[in-house]
């Protein structure tokens, strides 16, 4: 049984939205240049970030023209922290300090660990990592106000729920939290640039 029929069993709230979007999955992202892309999502909207994504692209996709370039960040969009931030981490990528492809074998937890000790990096970060470039399936980002917004809408009433309550909710969700995430997100949202697929 895959993922979707899975989560459709769940409850009869998860049922409908597979029924109405059909089977979607994360879009999967670069692990480097992924991880970039979590750092500029931060407290933007998908459209918002997806422009500034794209001009960002456009100087470069590696490590090395990330620092290459380092001069000109700011002029994609960037506030100065987030240039800080991403600087910071494609040199520690480039230096070998951050292993990105050793994280591909770590656990969730372990993961998580390792990417919040970088500056920038905090849990929801983490979490879009292990969403969109690692595919783990089993990641619910609780304080994701997209997510929260959703379940308030679809399960309490509309009153937005606190990290705990979600957490609690999406306990029913396992071991696919991820597909559930996806959802609440397609649900709150006609953004097309959210990275979400349809299989």
């Amino acid at each position: 049984m895959g993922p979707h029929e899975q989560l459709a069993l769940k409850d009869d709230v998860m049922r409908m939205l597979v029924q109405k979007y059909g089977k979607l999955r994360p879009e999967i992202k670069d692990k480097f240049f992924g991880l970039i892309e979590a750092v500029v999502w931060q407290q933007l909207s998908w459209k918002a970030a997806s422009a500034v994504v794209a001009r960002l692209r456009s100087i470069g996709t590696t490590p090395e023209s990330i620092v290459a370039h380092s001069s000109i960040l700011t002029g994609v969009g960037l506030s100065r922290r987030k240039v800080e931030y991403i600087i910071s981490i494609a040199k520690a990528v480039e230096q070998g300090t951050l292993d990105l492809e050793a994280l591909t074998w770590k656990s969730d937890d372990e993961v998580l660990a390792t990417l919040t000790t970088m500056r920038g990096i905090g849990e929801w970060t983490a979490q879009m990592y292990l969403i969109f470039c690692l595919r783990r399936e089993d990641v619910l980002p609780a304080g994701d106000l997209g997510v929260r917004k959703a379940i308030g809408r679809l399960y309490f009433n509309g009153s937005v729920p606190d990290r705990k309550q979600v957490l609690q909710l999406g306990e029913k969700w396992k071991p696919v939290r991820t597909y559930a995430t996806i959802y609440l997100w397609k649900s709150g949202t006609n953004d097309s640039t959210i990275p979400v697929l349809t299989v």
